[in-house]
């Protein structure tokens, strides 16, 4: 028998099936292929599996905005094939625009730290920062990805390790989902020593303290 309750999800270069295999007593596994319809390329896995229970798999690596035939055929312990389940799937259009920059970037100096802080873009597919500072130091000694962030939201990042009275420059780029990047922000400080609180102890009458 063929397999049943097919469902496929697709991204820019991905394709994922599941499936339910047949429930024929002597069923032992799918044949699973893609053809690439655009220039015949062939991709085959054997995927094991229980008769009647659920299977899956997954191709990766294929090209985006591009037309596959899928094929399924399963095999039993005879090595007896069905007839080919078929059917059609299209990768994803590759997303090649840049996300909204961040807005209101601004900088608080510290004692040897700096924070920054900003409101995050509008786009749906939004979901990093990146960050980073000239001259590099601390803990942007090299440029760092701040992630699981929230569009429209105030987000912050503490830079630490500075030195106090040497002016940075620190630059803020948003990142979306497929790996496309804004322009930067940017925004100069220098951390500031703080402010120490001076205790006085005044002596006694008899001039001890």
């Amino acid at each position: 028998s063929s397999v049943t309750n097919i469902s496929i999800t697709t991204t820019i270069d991905s394709i994922t099936l599941s499936w339910t295999n047949p429930s024929d007593p002597d069923f032992s596994c799918t044949e699973v292929s893609v053809k690439n319809n655009a220039n015949g390329a062939v991709i085959t896995q054997t995927v094991q599996g229980n008769a009647g229970a659920s299977s899956a798999t997954s191709f990766s690596g294929l090209n985006d905005n591009t037309e596959y035939s899928i094929s399924f055929v399963t095999v039993d312990t005879s090595q007896n094939k069905s007839a080919a389940t078929t059917m059609t799937a299209k990768t994803k259009l590759r997303d090649t625009t840049p996300p909204g920059e961040v807005e209101s970037l601004t900088a608080r100096a510290f004692h040897q730290k700096v924070l920054l802080s900003w409101v995050n873009p509008y786009d749906e597919d939004f979901t990093s920062v990146e960050i980073f500072s000239m001259p590099a130091a601390g803990n942007l000694s090299n440029p760092v990805v701040v992630s699981d962030l929230t569009r429209l939201e105030t987000s912050t990042f503490m830079a630490t390790g500075l030195e106090n009275g040497t002016e940075y420059i620190f630059k803020v780029r948003a990142i979306d989902e497929s790996g496309n990047y804004s322009a930067w922000k940017s925004v100069t400080k220098a951390p500031v020593q703080s402010n120490l609180a001076l205790t006085v102890t005044l002596p006694n009458d008899n001039g001890s303290i």
